[in-house]
C-alpha cells in the first residue's frame, strides 16, 4: 500500500495507511505517524490527557515478555497538576503549620490560667450533679409538673377568652384609634425562661416596628403577678404623650405604674423599672413622659386574684385606652 496524499488549501493530507516495506520491522522502530509524534510532543509538554488505551503498533516479531522496573516514559508528564498542588500545600502546612501550634497553645495556656483564677475567687463552680434530699423530692413527683403545664394551659385559655373581649372593645373605638391599631391582631406567647421562670403574655393591639409602637401587653409570670401595660414609643408617644399628661390625676387614683428604665423590655416592678405615680409629683411624672424615648403605664395584680382574673384584665384594657382617648 501506498501513502496517498491530497492537497486542500495548501495544505498536505496523508492518509493513514502504512508502507507494505516497513510492516516487517520490529515495533521499536516502525514510523510514528503524524498524529502519534503529536501525541508525543503534548505528552512531553505535559498537556496530553491521561487514557487507559495503549499506543498500537504493528508487530510481527514474536512477544518476549521482560521486566521493566522503571516506568518506560517519566509519570511526571501524567501527574503534573497533582504535584504542583501537592507541593503547594506541603509549602502551606510549612508555614502555617507551626504558627497555628502556637496559637493554640497560647490560647490552652490562658483558658487553663484564667479557669483557675476564677475557680479561687468562687465565680465559677464544680458542675453540680448531686441532688439535695428536697431535689429528690421533687424529682419523684410528677404531680407538680403536670400541674404546672396545667396551670401554663389555663392561663393561655383565659388570655384567648380576653383577646376575643379586646377585639370587641377596639371596636367600639374605631372614631379615634389609628387604622393600624384596628388592624392589628392579637398574639399569644409563652416561655419558660423571664428571670427564670415561666410567663405567657397577650398582645393587643400590637404595633411594632423599629421606632414606633403602640400595644397593650397583658401578662402572667410565674410566682409574680398579672400585668397590664400600655406601651407607646416613637409616632404614638408624640401623638398621646398631651392626653397622658392631661390625664395623671386619673392615673394616679387607679393606682398605676409608670417605667423609669432605660430598656422597655423589662417586666418586672422592682424600683429601677417601675414607680408608683401616686408617689411622684405631677412635675416629675411630666419630666420622665417627655424625657423618655417610650411610655410605659402598667397595672399589677397578684396571683390570690386568679379566679377574678377576667373581669380585672377587661376592665383594666379599657381603662389603659380612655387614657390616651383623644
Amino acid at each position: 500500500q501506498n501513502k496517498i496524499a491530497t492537497h486542500t488549501n495548501g495544505r498536505i493530507k496523508r492518509s493513514n495507511d502504512m508502507p507494505a516495506d516497513l510492516m516487517a520491522t520490529s515495533s521499536k522502530l516502525s514510523p510514528r505517524l503524524p498524529k502519534v509524534i503529536m501525541e508525543e510532543i503534548r505528552m512531553a509538554m505535559g498537556m496530553a490527557s491521561v487514557s487507559m488505551e495503549a499506543l498500537t503498533y504493528q508487530r510481527n516479531l514474536p512477544m518476549v515478555i521482560k521486566s521493566s522496573p522503571l516506568p518506560t516514559k517519566s509519570s511526571r508528564y501524567f501527574h503534573r497538576p497533582c504535584i504542583m498542588s501537592t507541593k503547594k500545600a506541603m509549602k502551606n502546612v510549612m508555614m502555617n503549620g507551626p504558627i497555628k501550634d502556637l496559637r493554640m497553645s497560647l490560647s490552652n495556656f490562658f483558658i487553663t490560667k484564667a479557669g483557675a483564677y476564677l475557680v479561687s475567687l468562687n465565680v465559677l463552680t464544680p458542675t453540680k450533679i448531686t441532688l439535695s434530699p428536697d431535689e429528690l423530692q421533687l424529682v419523684n413527683n410528677r404531680d407538680w409538673i403536670l400541674t404546672k403545664r396545667m396551670i401554663i394551659a389555663t392561663a393561655v385559655h383565659l388570655f384567648s377568652d380576653l383577646a376575643d373581649k379586646t377585639r370587641i372593645i377596639l371596636e367600639k373605638q374605631k372614631d379615634w384609634l389609628p387604622p393600624q391599631v384596628l388592624l392589628s391582631e392579637p398574639k399569644i406567647s409563652k416561655g419558660e425562661s423571664y428571670q427564670q421562670l415561666p410567663y405567657v403574655m397577650l398582645d393587643h393591639p400590637r404595633c411594632f416596628d423599629a421606632t414606633n409602637i403602640f400595644a397593650i401587653r397583658t401578662m402572667f409570670w410565674w410566682g409574680n403577678f398579672f400585668s397590664s401595660t400600655l406601651h407607646l414609643s416613637g409616632s404614638y408617644k408624640q401623638l398621646f404623650e398631651e392626653v397622658l399628661i392631661r390625664n395623671i390625676a386619673g392615673l394616679k387614683k387607679e393606682g398605676h405604674y409608670i417605667c423609669i428604665n432605660e430598656d422597655p423590655w423589662q417586666h418586672h416592678f422592682e424600683a429601677d423599672n417601675y414607680v408608683e405615680m401616686n408617689t411622684r409629683s405631677d412635675e416629675d411624672i411630666k419630666a420622665i413622659i417627655a424625657q423618655q424615648p417610650f411610655i410605659k403605664i402598667a397595672l399589677r395584680f397578684p396571683l390570690q386574684q386568679w379566679n377574678e382574673m377576667p373581669a380585672l384584665l377587661e376592665r383594666s384594657f379599657s381603662e389603659l385606652l380612655q387614657q390616651v382617648k383623644t
